[in-house]
């Protein structure tokens, strides 16, 4: 009996001095554990961008590792942006038009064919609208179907080891506890929106715009809009079949000329 609670206030007392060493080294990072395991590309960046790069390499039989700065992935599609902000309507990649297939799949299902949910969808227009979560899922769903994927979330990228002009690693910071995690690939893509990692990495970049004088380009900084009849009037067939291959939406308003500040 003694024994035992001898053995208790040890246990006790060990937590303690555990507790204590947690709460003096909470502001320290945390040295993450190395995974050994093959990785193929560092796919930087939750983004639709980053999704796509991960889901096509993985197809393609690469082991990827998607790591995103977020909780959530998806970038602006999933975060209220609701539209696909295009005007060309045909088949752009195979990847965006499987994509855009599951959001109408989606409300078709959940909804009906005739429902006003899947009809405000848009179904064979370019601007396919969709409500956030529902993107959300969408990818979620994509990205758990490829078995070579495998997403780290919450991680940032704090420094970058570049040897003969190439990235060999890169250390990521995790947001909630700080710890540390170093991962090594042959290759690493940047997808976030700010190029993040470019940064890091002290590639050269600026932010803004250029002057018109830096490139001879007088014209820019202005958007030039006007009003004209459609299909062009006296315009060759020839031409205008090649305007309907192109398979853009109409404008159907005219916003004002807007001169560069």
């Amino acid at each position: 009996m003694a024994y035992l609670i001898r053995h208790a206030q040890v246990l006790s007392r060990n937590l303690l001095f555990s507790l204590i060493a947690t709460w003096i080294l909470s502001g320290l990072p945390i040295l993450a554990q190395s995974e050994d395991r093959q990785v193929d590309l560092i796919v930087y960046g939750g983004t639709p961008g980053g999704i796509a790069c991960a889901v096509r390499a993985a197809r393609e039989g690469l082991q990827v590792d998607l790591i995103s700065p977020y909780a959530h992935l998806g970038g602006m599609l999933s975060n209220g942006l609701s539209t696909m902000d295009t005007l060309y309507n045909g088949s752009r990649s195979p990847l965006y038009d499987e994509f855009r297939t599951s959001i109408y799949d989606y409300y078709r299902d959940q909804y009906g064919e005739n429902s006003p949910e899947y009809l405000a969808t848009q179904p064979g227009f370019a601007k396919t609208r969709y409500e956030a979560h529902v993107v959300e899922q969408l990818f979620e769903r994509m990205l758990s179907q490829e078995e070579r994927i495998t997403i780290h979330r919450e991680w940032f990228p704090i420094e970058v080891v570049i040897e003969n002009r190439l990235i060999t690693s890169v250390v990521f910071r995790q947001r909630k506890n700080k710890a540390l995690w170093t991962v090594q690939a042959p290759v690493f893509a940047d997808c976030s929106y700010e190029g993040d990692l470019f940064a890091v990495a002290k590639i050269p970049y600026r932010a803004g715009r250029e002057s018109r004088e830096e490139f001879g380009e007088k014209h820019a900084g202005m958007i030039y809009v006007r009003e004209h009849d459609w299909p062009p009037a006296n315009s060759e067939d020839r031409i205008w079949q090649l305007a309907r291959k192109l398979n853009l939406e109409r404008i159907t308003f005219y916003p004002s000329a807007i001169e560069a500040t």
